[in-house]
């Protein structure tokens, strides 16, 4: 039976609590869109990170390509003078 009544107590603290959370929310205007701007704003943030990596790493490859001997390059067969 006590514990019956700790559950209805409990229960009703529950609810209490999400109702007061509704009302927090709701004075709170624009939350929601306020977070799904802060998530997409992440997820940008993460795509820069990403994007600015990928230039890295082709700025190397440039430069390495840049280091790298040129190919040697045979003389056309009518330039030969022998």
């Amino acid at each position: 039976m006590q514990l019956r009544a700790q559950l209805v107590g409990k229960d009703s603290m529950v609810d209490s609590l999400r109702v007061e959370l509704e009302q927090l929310r709701e004075s709170i205007p624009g939350l929601e869109s306020r977070a799904k701007l802060a998530e997409r704003l992440a997820q940008m943030d993460e795509r820069e990170r990403a994007m600015r990596q990928q230039i890295a790493e082709l700025k190397l490859e440039l430069a390495r390509a840049a280091e790298a001997p040129a190919p040697l390059q045979e003389a056309p067969w009518w330039s030969n003078t022998s």
